[in-house]
């Protein structure tokens, strides 16, 4: 599940997409499969000048994405005790967004 979140919601890293739309949908789609109560709203941040930097990818932030910003998606899913899981994606803001990390796409 930790990968489908970070595939969804890096398809949705779109210019004019809110980020609280991202959010919204990734935590619906995480809840569909009955991983909602181990789930943040922490999806993810900008990264530029610093490698952690706004815009960060949470709940209640507004902004809409302009083309070529560069964020990291992340949604993690945590089980208290027991597994968890972030795989993060390094994207560039496009009509079809661009992922520039340089590791596969998969659980190993």
């Amino acid at each position: 599940m930790g990968l489908d979140a970070t595939r969804f919601a890096v398809n949705m890293a779109k210019p004019g997409i809110k980020i609280e739309e991202i959010v919204e949908k990734t935590l619906s789609l995480v809840d569909k499969k009955g991983y909602g109560k181990y789930v943040s709203s922490f999806m993810g941040h900008g990264i530029g000048l610093e490698t952690v930097e706004d815009p960060y990818i949470v709940r209640g932030v507004d902004m809409e994405l302009k083309e070529n910003m560069v964020l990291n998606i992340e949604p993690g899913i945590t089980i208290t005790d027991f597994a968890g899981v972030r795989i993060e994606q390094e994207v560039i803001v496009k009509d079809e967004p661009e992922v520039i990390t340089k590791t596969e796409d998969k659980l190993w």
